[in-house]
């Protein structure tokens, strides 16, 4: 191949390779901003109710409980629809606009549900719960070496 021809195919390669950068820009523009959720961070309730609030460019809000996805809706929170099993249950939302295109951040909201126990006033020692550097969820659950009822 000639040198002409080849830069021509490269003069191309670049051309098509700017206008498609210059579209992903123009749709991550219209991309809608991260959603922020609240819920309770324990309970005793096994169905609690998270919220969050409208964010810009947002159509829809897609929502995962556990890591599995629950609804993909214009509803500003979620209550599950069967009760949660006790332990640390974490909720996801994310905020997709009407082209599909999706919050790049999820904001999890982690919420402790205890076992029904009318007596107890407080509901003990809570989970640590934070994100490690590789993105993983790390739970530690407290130890209790012993329990006194009054």
């Amino acid at each position: 191949m000639r040198p002409a021809t080849k830069l021509v195919l490269l003069g191309a390669v670049l051309a098509i390779a700017a206008i498609v950068w210059q579209q992903n820009e123009a749709q991550s523009a219209k991309r809608p901003d991260r959603v922020t959720v609240t819920g309770p961070e324990w309970t005793y309730n096994p169905q609690p109710t998270w919220r969050w609030v409208s964010v810009a460019n947002a159509a829809q809000y897609r929502v995962e409980l556990n890591n599995t996805e629950q609804q993909l809706s214009a509803e500003l929170e979620f209550r599950p629809s069967a009760p949660l099993a006790p332990g640390v249950h974490m909720l996801k939302v994310s905020a997709v606009s009407e082209t599909g295109l999706e919050s790049r951040v999820w904001h999890p909201a982690y919420t402790v549900v205890y076992p029904d126990k009318r007596n107890d006033f407080a509901p003990g020692p809570l989970p640590a719960v934070y994100v490690n550097t590789r993105g993983e969820t790390i739970v530690d659950e407290p130890k209790i070496d012993a329990l006194m009822t009054i």
